[in-house]
Parts: C-alpha cells; structure tokens; sequence
C-alpha cells in the first residue's frame, strides 16, 4: 500500500513538472512570436524543454514498469507499452531539433 501511495506521488509530482513544461514552451513562444532578439535565449529555452520531456517520459515510463513489475496484470502491461512508445516522440523531436539547428548554423559552401 506504501509503495502504491510513492508511485501516485511520483506521477502527481511528474504531472506538474510537466505542467512546468507547457508554461515554458507557452513563454518561448510569446519570445518568438515578439521577435526578441534573444536567439540564444530562445534556443536555450527549447533545448531545455525538449531534454525535460525526455526526462518526464521516462518517468513516466518508470512508473508503468514498476507497476507492471510488481503486478504482472494485463492492464499495466498495456500500461507500459503505451508508456514505452510514448518516449519514442520527443526523442524524435530532439533530434530533429538538432539537424535542424545544425542546417542552420553550416556555411552554404556555394556562396
């Protein structure tokens, strides 16, 4: 019962970091959409934020194996699985972000 009370807790506590975390890309986009010239800042913020996602899926993902493990039910296998496949995309998104940063910062070798 102890153990189930720090799994909810740890997924109430995941929920609101990210919670955190749409604040954040909310505010990034008021920075851009303003046209800052904070570039840096604008990119820093986003890197974060997509390291952050990772961060919370794999919590997440965390939780649904101990559940699984300590279960074996199908519900929490269909639980993790969901959760596994769910850390598949911002993975995805952060490396994406990075080819495209990189595509921006290279010299175009025809100029």
């Amino acid at each position: 019962m102890e153990e189930e009370n720090k799994l909810t807790d740890m997924q109430i506590f995941i929920t609101v970091i990210y919670i955190a975390s749409l604040v954040l890309a909310t505010y990034n986009l008021v920075i851009r959409k303003k046209g800052s010239k904070a570039n840096k800042e604008n990119y820093n913020l986003r890197a974060f934020n997509k390291y952050l996602l990772i961060i919370i899926y794999l919590a997440f993902l965390y939780v649904a194996y101990i559940s699984y493990k300590k279960t074996y039910s199908k519900a929490d296998k269909i639980g993790y699985i969901g959760a596994f496949i769910a850390v598949i995309p911002p993975i995805l998104f952060l490396y994406g972000f990075y080819i495209q940063n990189q595509e921006k910062n290279s010299i175009n070798p025809n100029i």
